[in-house]
């Protein structure tokens, strides 16, 4: 009896179809759930946002942009790194896109599955990328918080600590691989993918590093301008109250079983930043914050459909 291959490949087919849909109703079920709840606080919010003028929202949307685009470059300049072909920009929109909506499932991990799913004919190449370029988010946003607070209420000279902040994070990374690799090969053989993944060069490092520093900047400076012009504070504390905000942000992203981070992003940024302004403001802001932030993640999903429909268009 002959095989039918043609007919086997579209059964295989079928199936991974049927799970790509049923993950992009989650992603939204789970983005329209999150807005169910900033819902409550809505006028809260909604005070807050009134406050910025108009013309000032062009310059929020600027820096929004920015972290969004240095945010792509980053993944493509992570997957690159590891001997893989650079996705084009409306794939690694897509990805990012992934990301971001994956974290309002429960578990947090989904959007970064869901993104390595597309990327699995790569193997360990492809995981260890992934978990580069989230390592260096992380600990990139931790160390420039930390700096800017530093130099606002401490000293301004800390500031020249930025530009060392991508030799930091590559020198981290060599040193997370080198003790994995050392506990694979006196525990783990599971971790021997990582003996597979190419070791990241100096200069690659760097480069993933400081479009790293560029996205976090762009994304403390919205946050900034935005406590700044939405709740007409100085630029100093304003500036502090985003490192804080920043600081929360990691936290938020390290509790994985929470979608989102809600609540823990909240709940840490209040009981780091102590007296800055008062509890009426405070909620304010962190309600005006996550509306926009989700919006946000929202939109990058509809950015990055039209690019890849587009795309497919015109092939």
């Amino acid at each position: 009896m002959k095989r039918d291959p043609q007919g086997a490949d579209s059964r295989n087919r079928a199936p991974r179809k049927w799970w790509r849909y049923a993950l992009t109703a989650i992603f939204w079920l789970g983005l329209a759930s999150c807005i169910w709840v900033l819902a409550e606080n809505w006028q809260a919010s909604a005070d807050a946002l009134h406050r910025i003028p108009e013309a000032l929202w062009l310059v929020l949307l600027v820096l929004l942009g920015c972290f969004w685009y240095s945010s792509i470059a980053v993944w493509r300049s992570a997957v690159q790194a590891h001997g893989i072909p650079r996705p084009g920009f409306a794939d690694a929109a897509s990805h990012l896109a992934l990301l971001l909506l994956g974290k309002y499932l429960p578990g947090g991990v989904w959007g970064f599955l869901a993104r390595h799913a597309s990327l699995r004919a790569h193997g360990a190449q492809a995981l260890v990328a992934g978990l580069f370029e989230q390592y260096l988010g992380v600990v990139t946003l931790f160390v420039l918080a930390a700096v800017l607070y530093v130099a606002v209420e401490v000293h301004a000279t800390a500031m020249l600590f930025v530009p060392v902040i991508p030799f930091v994070t590559g020198f981290g990374w060599r040193i997370l691989i080198g003790t994995a690799n050392a506990i694979h090969a006196r525990l783990l053989a599971k971790l021997a993918l990582l003996r597979e993944a190419p070791v990241l060069t100096p200069s690659a490092a760097f480069h993933a590093g400081a479009l790293s520093v560029v996205m976090q900047l762009a994304q403390l400076a919205f946050i900034a301008a935005f406590a700044h012009w939405g709740l007409q504070l100085p630029w100093l504390p304003s500036i502090a109250i985003a490192a804080v905000y920043g600081i929360a942000i990691v936290v938020g992203i390290l509790s994985i079983l929470v979608p989102g981070g809600i609540g823990v992003r909240e709940a840490t940024f209040l009981l780091l930043c102590g007296g800055q302004f008062k509890g009426a403001d405070a909620i304010a802001f962190l309600a005006a914050l996550r509306l926009v932030f989700t919006v946000f993640d929202g939109a990058t999903g509809v950015v990055a459909y039209a690019a890849r429909l587009r795309g497919a268009l015109t092939r």
